[in-house]
């Protein structure tokens, strides 16, 4: 199987969410399957020895950084063709929930924790549109992936999605 995972939080960050990245895309790559990572560039790493490809995505700004991650998405999906992209992180589950209209592709994403309190923030309408675009992805997303079972049901609490 091919696999695109897609994040914002991957090496040289340090943090849970990179790790987890990491280790999740180790582990498909043991069981037989190719993964590219998609992320963007924050600095020097170094990559030899993973065992799977990476995608860097150069950018100044938000804005800038989702267009350039459009490209390598579309780019992926003629030359890599995946079978599953997964979407590990807030902004990048924003991105695909807009991406998975332009794809016959499932779009899973992967709930960490984090989205559940940004998402459920609805102080703006803006906020609330999100909130709302967000809530139609994870119920149309089949399967979604919460990494804990306490995760899964904050999620099942916060989002209207059949569990």
């Amino acid at each position: 199987m091919r696999i695109v995972i897609y994040t914002h939080e991957f090496f040289p960050f340090a943090g849970g969410i990179a790790t987890y990245n990491y280790e999740l895309a180790c582990g498909l790559c043991e069981c037989g399957h190719q993964v590219v990572i998609v992320a963007p560039e924050k600095g020097e790493v170094d990559t030899t020895g993973f065992p799977f490809e990476i995608e860097w995505v150069q950018a100044n700004n938000f804005k800038s950084l989702v267009f350039h991650v459009f490209q390598r998405l579309r780019s992926l999906q003629k030359t890599f063709k995946p079978d599953v992209y997964l979407a590990s992180e807030h902004y990048a589950q924003i991105v695909t929930s807009v991406f998975r209209f332009f794809v016959n592709v499932p779009c899973i994403p992967i709930i960490h924790g984090s989205e559940i309190i940004r998402q459920t923030d609805r102080r703006n309408l803006f906020k609330r549109f999100l909130a709302w675009e967000m809530n139609c992805f994870y119920r149309k997303a089949h399967p979604v992936i919460c990494i804990s079972h306490y995760t899964r049901s904050l999620f099942l609490d916060a989002f209207k999605v059949p569990s």
